[in-house]
């Protein structure tokens, strides 16, 4: 007997980007300065009693950027649903540096959802390859439905 898809949202896309703007009278979204990489010019100066005291060995550098997620709906339009999503920035090595939950309304009425977290820093412990894996609760879990590369490299000095 085939069971029936319980998945009551779908992810559509997620992008990295340096801001957006929605436009007031079309609800349209503008995506400004896409990020797939981000190259500091010198590692800030941290010392290794501050690095050790958030016990993660990171410390965060000052950059402004936008997650901004798309979500549609594959229940029913006609009821209030929530929306349970949480984004993890990954390290090189794999290691969740931070974890943000989030509950999402979703009204009546509505098929499709557009959510923007603004970041004001990035948790950072060596250059490579980091993540923000976008994740949706199905049931009593969550599943990983998108993960966003960010290459971070660091210029050195001449």
């Amino acid at each position: 007997m085939e069971e029936k898809n319980k998945q009551k949202i779908k992810h559509i896309w997620t992008v990295l980007c340096g801001a957006s703007s929605v436009d007031k009278d079309s609800n349209q979204i503008s995506l400004i300065n896409v990020i797939e990489e981000l190259t500091l010019s010198s590692i800030p100066q941290v010392s290794k009693k501050e690095i050790n005291v958030n016990n993660k060995g990171t410390f965060g550098i000052p950059v402004q950027f936008e997650i901004v997620v798309f979500l549609q709906r594959m229940d029913n339009p006609n009821e209030d649903l929530t929306v349970d999503i949480e984004i993890d920035s990954v390290d090189p090595k794999g290691k969740v540096l931070k974890s943000f939950p989030y509950l999402l309304p979703f009204q009546k009425g509505f098929k499709r959802i557009r959510f923007r977290i603004k970041m004001n820093g990035l948790q950072y412990n060596s250059p490579g390859e980091y993540h923000f894996r976008i994740k949706l609760k199905e049931e009593d879990k969550f599943i990983e439905v998108a993960s966003l590369p960010l290459d971070l490299k660091i210029k050195a000095e001449v």
